[in-house]
């Protein structure tokens, strides 16, 4: 018997980290233990990871999939993993991975 997702009705799919994924409606849930309730949301604005490194002064250094210039300047300025901010740094064309670093000075844009 598979669980359904709560939005779409699908079916969901176990991760190892203990959420549910739906693959039809990009929604993960989460069952707490002991409980019947569900905690749900949509994702969006998810950037995969290929690796986490972490250099020998402390700097973690997120890199992402990064085909080309195009989509390397289509990606997010910054974002934020595991409640720390990553900064947009760089590009390696040859290794197709572009770079977030904690130790990037970020500042936020105001409007007006």
């Amino acid at each position: 018997m598979s669980i359904q997702c709560s939005i779409c009705e699908g079916p969901l799919v176990a991760t190892t980290e203990g959420w549910l994924v739906c693959p039809q409606c990009d929604t993960i849930e989460y069952i707490r233990p002991n409980d019947d309730q569900r905690q749900a949301r949509t994702l969006t604005d998810l950037v995969p990871l290929t690796s986490i490194e972490y250099l020998s002064n402390g700097v973690q250094v997120l890199l992402v999939p990064c085909p080309d210039h195009r989509a390397y300047q289509g990606l997010p300025k910054a974002m934020s993993y595991h409640g720390q901010s990553y900064g947009l740094t760089g590009w390696n064309s040859d290794r197709c991975v572009a770079y977030y670093r904690s130790d990037a000075l970020m500042a936020v844009a105001l409007p007006g």
